[in-house]
């Protein structure tokens, strides 16, 4: 192939901008076009940062970008600035130019243009300016792990878990793709070298996630014993000094049992010791003060805790000794358990998925009986657990029609979905992300996700849920998902 520059971005395609095969041998070619063709960079002499981001602050002389781009590093707070010519007759780019912004939120003021901020922890901020629009992209100092911040954390795996996928992520919310790379014990132990303030999440591997355990904010090293159930203690059953927290919660009488769910756990339900009719307590190995939290009297949001007058309560901040005032629901005596479920969906339904209090974390593919009707049978649901369908793995594929969850019925029927799975759903590219090569790319929910170069050679091929993205070298790119292709190019 020819290209009129030194990278993919410049190839030569056909008459009317397709792409074009591989060219077999001759002396003398023709090329009817090209994708697109360099131009010389824009040089931005001359802009100026203005506001409480520096130094000099509203006062002439204002601070010099380098050719669009400045960067100043700002503890925790609220900020205000404007890009300008240095003088308040010439043009004064605010927020009505407002770009890409990571990592804080950003809004106008009231009285004027000015680019309004606030950041909750120290950041390192850079403002670009390309003519047109103002971009703010900001990354906490802390985020990134510097050498010799790793830290060792070992897992002892149950009795007869040979292996466990794992993956990790990091406080900007950056993930290796679900599930994850898969591991082999050693003398029952896997050991994970983890980027200091990281998360490690541990899973199944079975598609769709029935199983998960969430290390979060790994700061020391560490050992755990991960269960069968994919809960996890400290090693030996206890927890070392300074090693997670130990909740004390006061009851009303007639309690039968007492759960607690938070941020931990990522909101499932931990099961409580009893001390008498009305304490119960548990320690958290991996819970931290800063961690939400609420109690239930039950496994389903049903029975979750309410205040004396009978409304909801906000999640709780961490105190060693709390009280509940009163349940919104006490579980019944009488428990069906082991439930069919029966539902009619509309016609078109690509597939149809039950989540419920039994595990609200997992969405559980239903069989097909015929197009429109779907079955599935649950040990662990009872008559109390609330629930509600999807026709794809995540809420974004809810019923219609259903606000609150649905109570058990043996016959379901759903009139309606609020989307259903298509594939790829948008493709999200900036300026500002093509200038950094990097392809974002919103799905809908979990799919398959294929990179190609423009030779066709497969770069990446990983399950990824509703988020994808990577960074790219400059070129042609084709993405498949859902036997939908795209192609890109990053500059």
């Amino acid at each position: 192939k020819y290209t009129c520059g030194d990278n993919w971005a410049f190839v030569e395609v056909d008459a009317d901008g397709n792409f074009i095969a591989d060219r077999a041998y001759s002396e003398n070619d023709v090329v009817a076009r090209w994708l697109d063709i360099p131009q010389e960079p824009v040089v931005l002499d001359g802009y100026y940062v203005a506001g409480t981001i520096v130094e000099s602050g509203w006062e002439l002389p204002h601070v010099a970008m380098t050719n669009g781009v400045y960067t100043v590093t700002l503890p925790a707070g609220s900020y205000e600035f404007k890009v300008t010519r240095n003088d308040w007759e010439l043009p004064a780019y605010g927020c009505n130019n407002l770009g890409t912004v990571t990592g804080i939120t950003a809004s106008c003021n009231e009285g004027g243009d000015n680019i309004a901020f606030t950041t909750t922890e120290e950041m390192s901020l850079t403002i670009s300016f390309d003519g047109e629009h103002v971009n703010i992209v900001a990354t906490a100092t802390g985020t990134e792990p510097q050498p010799g911040e790793n830290v060792t954390i070992t897992v002892e795996l149950p009795e007869g878990m040979s292996s466990v996928t794992y993956y990790t992520w990091n406080t900007s919310g950056e993930a290796a793709a679900w599930p994850g790379t898969s591991v082999t014990a050693v003398d029952g132990k896997v050991t994970f070298e983890i980027a200091k303030g990281n998360n490690l999440i541990l899973n199944d591997g079975v598609e769709g996630g029935a199983q998960t355990a969430d290390i979060t904010n790994i700061t020391a090293d560490a050992c755990y014993t991960l269960n069968a159930d994919f809960s996890y203690v400290a090693c030996g059953g206890s927890v070392e000094p300074g090693d997670g927290l130990t909740y004390n919660v006061t009851v009303p009488e007639g309690t039968p049992a007492v759960y607690i769910a938070g941020e931990f756990n990522t909101w499932s339900f931990t099961a409580m010791t009893k001390v008498d009719d009305t304490h119960y307590t548990v320690t958290i190995a991996n819970a931290t003060a800063a961690h939400k939290y609420k109690y239930t009297c039950g496994n389903d949001w049903a029975y979750v805790e309410m205040s004396a007058e009978g409304t909801d309560v906000a999640d709780r901040s961490y105190s060693e000794n709390d009280v509940v005032e009163r349940w919104n629901k006490i579980p019944s005596s009488d428990l069906q358990v082991g439930l069919t479920f029966n539902v009619t969906v509309p016609e078109g339904t690509p597939a149809v998925y039950i989540c419920g209090g039994w595990d609200w974390n997992t969405f559980v593919p239903m069989t097909k009986v015929d197009d429109t009707h779907y079955t599935i049978t649950i040990a662990e649901a009872n008559s109390d657990h609330g629930y509600k369908y999807t026709c794809g793995e995540s809420w974004t594929y809810e019923e219609e029609g259903h606000t609150a969850n649905r109570s058990y019925s043996e016959n379901d029927v759903v009139t309606g979905w609020k989307q259903t799975p298509t594939g790829l759903n948008t493709v999200s590219v900036t300026s500002y992300t093509i200038a950094n090569r990097t392809l974002s790319v919103t799905l809908n929910g979990r799919q398959n996700i294929a990179l190609y170069d423009v030779a066709g050679r497969m770069i990446q091929n990983a399950v990824v849920a509703d988020f994808y993205q990577v960074e790219l070298p400059v070129g042609i790119y084709i993405l498949r998902a859902a036997n939908t292709s795209i192609k890109v190019a990053i500059r």
